[in-house]
Order: structure tokens, then sequence, then C-alpha cells
């Protein structure tokens, strides 16, 4: 069975959660071993299906996240205790940057794993460059990307750039450019993070400020309907209100219609 990017994106979850859990455990002096290995055993079976598709993950800007980690590990606990608690100093702000981006990466784990889907369609070499312009952070020369296909290559261009590397594509390109965007913001829905234009972005703040008063009045209607006979035309205004909270979830689905698609057919048949 193919690995799907949602899939990758809870391998990617699992190893965050493994990185706290071991910097609890360096800070507090409690072992979390129980944790840990519920951990580990939740990422076996994802693990073995990312070797399988030949992915290795990379995480943007995972050179300065283990360099940050290098220093913090010359930090007794003590003194980071001390920092957490005081929160201020130098071990503070470096344990808090490295929080940063590491809180970063979880956050756009299915970017970077749609990404990863997406570089299996290239070349070993291709496939090497790209991760190494990811664990830097930045594309410091231009990289071909020229054995996959147009839209996939298309598609690197754009993970890429959600992922925080400035690129754009030229031809079979990936080419370095700071001003490079698409029309399309960064949106918080719920537990997630979608990418939409401005104006679908416009319409779902809409949307979803419309689902939220209706879903308050139906669960209100919902609540009396328990307690009382309705008259015919209370029902009538409670189906109307149900029907409206309907329309309103169908409406947002096509909004995110686009993105939730993306990860079809990400790179080569696994």
């Amino acid at each position: 069975m193919a690995l799907t990017a949602k899939e990758l994106a809870g391998l990617i979850e699992l190893s965050r959660k493994k990185g706290e859990l071991e910097f609890k455990a360096r800070i507090s002096g409690a072992s979390y071993s129980d944790e840990l290995k519920a951990v580990a055993a939740e990422s076996l079976r994802l693990d073995q299906k990312a070797t399988v598709a030949g992915i290795k993950i990379t995480f943007p800007n995972q050179a300065k996240i283990e360099e940050l980690s290098e220093i913090a590990a010359g930090c007794s606990r003590d003194e980071m205790r001390k920092a957490l608690q005081n929160r201020t100093g130098p071990t503070y702000e470096l344990l808090m940057e490295r929080a940063r981006v590491m809180k970063a990466n979880g956050e756009n784990r299915l970017e970077i794993a749609k990404l990863h889907l997406a570089m299996t369609s290239l070349g070993k070499e291709e496939r090497e460059a790209v991760a190494a312009a990811l664990r830097s952070g930045a594309l410091d020369a231009p990289l071909k990307v020229e054995t996959a296909e147009a839209g996939t290559r298309k598609k690197l261009a754009l993970f890429m750039r959600r992922c925080g590397i400035a690129c754009r594509l030229s031809g079979t390109m990936l080419i370095a450019d700071s001003d490079a965007a698409d029309e399309e913001v960064r949106v918080a829905l719920g537990s997630g993070i979608v990418w939409l234009s401005e104006e679908a972005k416009e319409k779902l703040t809409q949307n979803l400020d419309r689902m939220g008063a209706i879903s308050g009045r139906v669960q209100l209607k919902n609540a009396e309907r328990q307690v009382r006979t309705f008259s015919e035309n209370e029902e009538k205004e409670f189906e109307a209100l149900q029907h409206q909270y309907l329309e309103l979830l169908k409406e947002q689905d096509e909004l995110l219609r686009e993105f939730n698609e993306e990860e079809n057919n990400l790179g080569r048949n696994r």
C-alpha cells in the first residue's frame, strides 16, 4: 500500500514527540521510558513504509536545529532548569530558538510530507540536492529537477516555498528568489494548517463565522427539543438551520478541495 502524505506527517509528529520526551527526561531526570517505547512502537510501521518508499526525512533548517542541540548538550541540567524558570539569558534564548524552529516544522508537517513524496520523483543526485537545501533552510545555487514531470516540478517549488525555502521554478531548475511568492496564505484551521488564496481565505473566514453562529443556534434548538415538543413551525425552523449548516459545510469542502487534493499522485508509484 502506498505511503500517504498524512501517514508521513504522522511519522514527523511522532519524531517531534520523541524529541520532546527526551528533552523532558533530560530536564527532569525522569526516564519517560514507557512513553518513549510507545512512540517507538507507533513509529515502526510508518518508518518501514517510508524506508520502502526510499524516504529519509530531512527537516527545514535541520542544520540549525542540530547546531542549537549541540550547544544545548553542553549545558547542565541545572543551567537549563534555571534558564527556563527565569525566562532570561543566553541559555533560555538558545532553548527558545530551538523550540521555535521545531514547533514551526511540527505545524508544517503536512507540507514537509508532501515535499518528500514529490521528491521521490527525482533522481538520487537531485533528491539529495533538494534535501541539502531543505536542511540548510536556503537555496544557495540553482537545483536541477529535470527528472520529475512538469506538474511535479511545480509542486516541488510550491512545497519548498511553504517550507520556508524562497525559490521559483525556471524550466527544469529551482532558482533562489526572495521575491517568489504564490498568491496564497497560511491559514490555521482546527488543529492543522491549510494554504489558500487571499480570496479563498476571506470566503473561508466568512464561512467559519456563519457556521459558528448557526452551530450555536442549532445546539440551542436541539437542547430545547430534548425537553419539549416543537410546534410544526419550530420543527421547520430547526430543519432550515440544519440545512444551512450542511450547505456551509459543502461550501467549506469546495473551498478546501484543491488544497486537500494536492497530495494525490505525488511521486512514483510506491
